[in-house]
């Protein structure tokens, strides 16, 4: 009924209008039928009756679709308000174009280095555990000490990852991209899920066991097009052939941060070496674990604490010299969150920098609403005669704060937009699957593109 009456409203306007003529023309009958002329007549009958704006205002409150319609004339008056007014509606969005852009810029990398959690199960159950040095500085593990790990009962799993940057033929094309080692219990105590083919296992992580490698969901896509005979094909780094075996969930790109690591193989299938030329069976990896059920961060980190020196002694390597081994055994033991995955160097390097121009920006956008404010209050002295004009036809005090404040939400609703449509505009330009890396580089240059177009 609602939506006929609006469809209907030019129809039902000019039936109200007719209702209320004919009521003055009535009562405008009445006096003429009492010896008065026409003209005062209708004079008098229009003094009585009122004010027909007014009148007509009052009627459609009666309606109940009248919060409806009285939307859709005070959005078409604001957005005809600010045609009339160009300059003004242009330097308001240019304003809020710098303060809420630079901002939405800024917090999306703030929130790609330190806030948004991996995309896997529970995640804020993941931790990293780390050695430190007497210099303070943290590192990893040596990879037998997840055996150690694992047996302890704060930890439902263990997982250690080693981190490298090789030159990969895919396709018979060489490239340079991003390679993780896994354990063989990563893929479990991450809950990292393929879909397609299957995730890396114990059976895998083993030096007589075959070549294998589970690939992203955004290298599928780039490399092999999304077809599902990825299986078995094969890809080669050095003198090794490895075998695609899975395919990983859409939207992970791998633990490390800002780092895309669209291939993942056991860790003691690397092409690695010693100088002997036997393969290497002991590596430096980056261990990871999940909480057991009821096990705080707190309790985990003690635990750790009190089985340091076991954990430390059984994985020193045995080609370590003596100095390199006190060295390792003196380093104590350390654990943190790693619901954002772990990280080398960015969170240390740009998080006083990025939260100071963070504030700046903050700041900015202060001033951007003072200045939109003065703008305002500016335009509302100059619309005095207007809203004089309003008030005398009959217009209400609420009708009008109404269509006050409709235009400051359409001004501040038109930004965002923009910047929506810059953003993804942006993102177009990455893979569908393009996750975490790609967030720092696209809000550096939304940032950018958004203060060049300001």
């Amino acid at each position: 009924m609602h939506v006929q009456a609006l469809l209907r409203r030019q129809a039902h306007e000019s039936e109200l209008a007719e209702e209320l003529a004919a009521h003055v023309e009535f009562q405008a009958q009445k006096h003429i039928a009492q010896g008065m002329s026409a003209a005062e007549a209708y004079r008098k009958a229009r003094i009585e009756f009122g004010s027909i704006e007014q009148t007509r205002e009052e009627c459609r409150e009666i309606d109940r679709g009248r919060w409806i319609d009285a939307g859709i004339r005070n959005t078409r008056q604001c957005f005809r308000s600010l045609a009339k007014s160009p300059a003004f509606a242009l330097i308001s969005v240019l304003i809020l174009s710098v303060g809420i852009g630079a901002n939405v810029a800024v917090f999306s990398t703030v929130d790609a280095l330190f806030l948004r959690p991996l995309p896997l199960p529970d995640p804020g159950r993941l931790v990293q555990i780390f050695s430190t040095d007497k210099q303070g500085h943290t590192g990893g593990l040596f990879s037998p000490a997840l055996e150690v790990l694992s047996k302890s009962r704060a930890f439902q799993g263990t997982c250690g990852v080693a981190t490298h940057y090789e030159a990969i033929e895919i396709q018979g094309s060489l490239q340079n991209m991003g390679l993780a080692a896994f354990s063989g219990g990563c893929f479990q105590t991450l809950g990292l899920a393929v879909q397609l083919g299957r995730g890396l296992t114990r059976d895998d992580d083993h030096i007589g066991a075959g070549r294998v490698a589970v690939i992203t969901d955004s290298l599928w896509h780039s490399q092999f097009g999304g077809r599902s005979d990825v299986l078995g094909q094969s890809i080669r780094f050095g003198s090794d052939e490895f075998t695609i075996v899975g395919v990983t969930t859409r939207g992970f790109t791998g633990l490390l941060l800002g780092f895309p690591e669209p291939i993942m193989i056991p860790l003691l299938q690397q092409p690695d070496f010693l100088p002997d030329g036997s393969r290497r069976t002991t590596y430096y990896v980056n261990v990871l674990a999940r909480l057991a059920p009821g096990i705080s961060q707190k309790q985990a980190l003690a635990s750790i604490a009190a089985e340091r020196k076991t954990i430390l002694e059984q994985s020193v390597p045995r080609h370590f010299t003596a100095a390199s081994r006190n060295e390792y055994l003196a380093r104590s033991a350390g654990l943190s969150s790693a619901s954002s995955g772990f990280d080398y160097f960015l969170r240390r390097r740009f998080a006083q920098p990025l939260y100071a121009v963070f504030g700046l920006c903050g700041a900015m956008l202060l001033m951007a609403c003072i200045n939109l404010s003065s703008l305002l209050l500016a335009r509302g002295l100059r619309r005095q005669r207007e809203i004089s004009i309003r008030l005398a036809l009959g217009a209400g005090r609420t009708h009008l704060i109404a269509i006050l404040v409709l235009e400051s939400i359409i001004l501040v609703s038109l930004e965002p937009c923009w910047a929506f449509l810059l953003v993804w505009q942006r993102r177009a330009r990455y893979s569908p699957a393009a996750g975490r890396s790609s967030a720092i580089s696209t809000s550096i240059s939304v940032l950018t593109s958004g203060l060049l177009h300001s």
